[in-house]
């Protein structure tokens, strides 16, 4: 699900009167600057959906390669520069670069001498999650978004049938799609087959939940899944804790953080049962 804030979508209105070549896309969260990327591209093009924006000829793109992006995937996008298009409309080919905070020196090199003379015909989009990890010569070179999350109340809008959408709104950031990821499993949490598991993991202690990982393994668990329960399972906690003013939400904080430093070294491609084992020795 797309859902921009006004602001951001009154700025790219008024992009699309007057494209620049090279266009950087900035968001706190990875998939939502992603999810815009394609959305811009799809209405640069005038195409009708984004069905038609992925069967378009000259919709190229450059994803993640575990953690980076190869300098190798963007002299094949720059190949790409040399085709020639056909139609009528003044941009006919998109290249986006998702996840561009990975793409390392060599990578930017290359797409900086593309920049320096682009196709009339062609924008080129970097999606990121940190402008600081792009060239400046590049950031010089481009058009520059600073992607801002919707407000609460257009959350509530677009959302009228969930619960406690205020909590999750204040809990991912604003984050479009960790919102409707972690509000999606607040409402089936009941069902959720982890639930047990992770109950009888947060009463352990260091070596029974030590023990339980071995177990975890042995019986082909996903770590993913128990982790984000986990995480929902502490936040729901926390938030019970803030709103009676008791003491122990500072506890249930310090766990949360634990948890999401270990998210996010799943992401980066730490070994995830190295992260786990580090996760059970400081809950």
């Amino acid at each position: 699900m797309l859902l921009i804030s006004d602001k951001t979508l009154k700025w790219i209105e008024n992009y699309l009167k007057n494209p620049s070549h090279s266009l950087i896309l900035v968001s706190r969260s990875s998939k939502d600057c992603n999810e815009i990327a394609n959305f811009v591209a799809q209405r640069l093009l005038k195409l009708k959906s984004l069905a038609e924006l992925e069967k378009y000829p000259f919709f190229f793109k450059v994803t993640r390669d575990k953690q980076n992006i190869k300098a190798d995937d963007i002299r094949a996008l720059i190949k790409t520069l040399k085709l020639k298009t056909f139609g009528d409309q003044s941009i006919r080919r998109i290249c986006v670069v998702y996840d561009a905070q990975l793409l390392n020196n060599a990578s930017q090199s290359a797409l900086l001498k593309s920049l320096e003379e682009p196709p009339l015909d062609t924008v080129i989009i970097l999606a990121t999650t940190s402008l600081k990890k792009i060239y400046k010569t590049i950031q010089s070179r481009s058009t520059i978004l600073n992607i801002t999350r919707p407000s609460l109340v257009e959350f509530k809008n677009e959302f009228k049938d969930s619960k406690n959408v205020e909590s999750f709104y204040s809990y991912t950031s604003g984050s479009v799609n960790e919102f409707i990821d972690n509000i999606s499993k607040y409402e089936d949490l009941n069902d959720n087959t982890y639930i047990k598991t992770v109950k009888k993991f947060l009463a352990a202690g260091k070596l029974e939940r030590l023990l339980m990982q071995d177990d975890f393994c042995n019986k082909d668990v996903s770590y993913e899944e128990i982790l984000s329960t986990l995480k929902q399972v502490v936040y729901l906690a926390m938030q019970n804790t803030l709103l009676e003013k008791s003491e122990k939400s500072f506890f249930w904080l310090k766990y949360l953080s634990v948890i999401q430093k270990t998210e996010d070294e799943f992401q980066a491609g730490v070994s995830k049962k190295l992260s786990f084992t580090n996760l059970c020795l400081h809950l």
